[in-house]
């Protein structure tokens, strides 16, 4: 494994560490879900909603990926407004690790 000679920069988010030498931290699985095309609207445009229980599934497949594999995990979520986030929150998002 090779070393960088700049030191390396750490970033701690509730427990999961990002950055570091190669190697020093374990990968983290970052899935991102909401962006344009993503499958869980279905047959609907993005602005009327989505399916929260196709939602809630890849969620808790991406829990287990990451329970089995002892790979810390964090969901890009793709917002395109402020009241679709919102939406996305009050559906139970709130409480899983993300990035936005």
């Amino acid at each position: 494994m090779f070393h960088l000679k700049t030191e390396q920069k750490i970033c701690e988010i509730r427990g999961v560490r990002f950055g570091g030498q190669p190697g020093e931290y374990p990968t983290v699985i970052i899935p991102s879900i909401f962006q344009k095309g993503d499958r869980i609207f279905e047959r609907v445009k993005r602005k009327k909603g989505f399916n929260e229980k196709r939602a809630e599934d890849l969620s808790k497949m991406t829990d287990k990926v990451s329970a089995e594999n002892v790979v810390p995990c964090m969901t890009d979520i793709v917002p395109n407004t402020g009241a679709r986030f919102k939406s996305m929150w009050e559906s139970g998002w709130k409480d899983s690790l993300y990035m936005i």
